[in-house]
């Protein structure tokens, strides 16, 4: 299929792809849980992992929106 033609490249393993930005998502619209760098480590293909490295300070702020997500949330359900 020549729509999956530029994926075969990924096909060679092992291989680790390098991300500069990675993201955490959570629900629907809501802010990333964490953002930051990380890799996925292809050894075979049909085997992967990656890795996601966020900051603290990442971490703590999407946390504080998630919480006001959350009471956004359940103060419309009071509505």
């Amino acid at each position: 299929m020549v729509a999956l033609d530029r994926w075969g490249a990924l096909l060679n393993t092992p291989k680790t792809l390098a991300c500069r930005r990675r993201e955490l998502i959570g629900r629907d619209g809501a802010a990333p849980i964490v953002v930051g760098t990380g890799e996925v480590e292809m050894p075979s293909p049909t085997d992967f992992a990656f890795t996601l490295t966020g900051t603290r300070a990442e971490a703590m702020n999407t946390r504080a929106a998630h919480a006001r997500n959350l009471v956004r949330d359940f103060i419309l359900r009071l509505a």
